[in-house]
């Protein structure tokens, strides 16, 4: 660790890298949070928090009695931040509004 950030965003970080040089492909598991936790001699908590991340950012999902797997390759980096937007467009706007005014500045009908 450079002395910046913290534990499990050192593993998050890690295993972003692992999936974009193909560590780990689409649909594939990761390492169960034991596995990582006793890999980088930590507590299981500080893992499944860098898992929560990587869900978080659209790299991973939780599958139920599957364990953690790979989602997207390539996730959206503002995927989060366009869902709080679209959050925030429904408390002042209906949906028809809202894709009515998506559709006029994308030029379509």
């Amino acid at each position: 660790m450079n002395g910046k950030g913290t534990l499990y965003e050192k593993i998050a970080s890690d295993y972003v890298q692992a999936i974009k040089h193909g560590a780990y492909p689409l649909e594939s598991r990761l390492p169960s949070v034991r596995e990582t936790a006793a890999f980088y001699q930590c507590n299981p908590l500080t893992v499944l928090k860098a898992y929560e991340l990587l869900i978080e950012e659209g790299y991973i999902e939780a599958v139920s009695r599957s364990g953690y797997l790979v989602k997207d390759l390539h996730p959206p980096k503002s995927a989060a931040k366009l869902a709080q937007t679209i959050a925030s467009l429904l408390q002042d706007y209906d949906e028809d509004t809202i894709i009515k005014e998506i559709k006029r500045q994308c030029g379509s009908k």
